[in-house]
């Protein structure tokens, strides 16, 4: 029938094949959460203080970062433009962090 060699040979390459089906999975999985990540994140807005202004950004299509946030409609680009904070050092400061545009809105209009 077979000899030992050949059993072994067919153990050791099915062992092969699963390491590689292991790996591809594993793999899979990375990419498959890095993208959720980065969706998450572009969906974020962040209100930052920076330079004696309050700036409206928004989350990168990327697990991490952001820049100015600039609307697609051009009537709206005055409503996100940088606040000047007041000299007195009275306004926010440091970095608030909002899940939904709505509430990015309603934090604007309290200040």
């Amino acid at each position: 029938m077979y000899d030992e060699d050949e059993t072994r040979q067919v153990a050791h390459g099915s062992g092969r094949v699963k390491a590689w089906i292991v790996g591809l999975i594993v793999v899979a999985l990375a990419v498959g959460l890095g993208y959720l990540l980065s969706e998450r994140n572009a969906r974020r807005y962040f209100l930052v203080a920076e330079d004696g202004n309050l700036v409206v950004k928004r989350g990168l299509l990327f697990p991490v970062g952001d820049r100015p946030y600039l609307p697609e409609d051009p009537a709206l680009a005055d409503a996100y433009a940088p606040v000047p904070l007041p000299a007195d050092g009275s306004g926010p400061s440091g970095r608030q962090q909002f899940e939904e545009r709505a509430d990015l809105d309603a934090a604007l209009f309290d200040l």
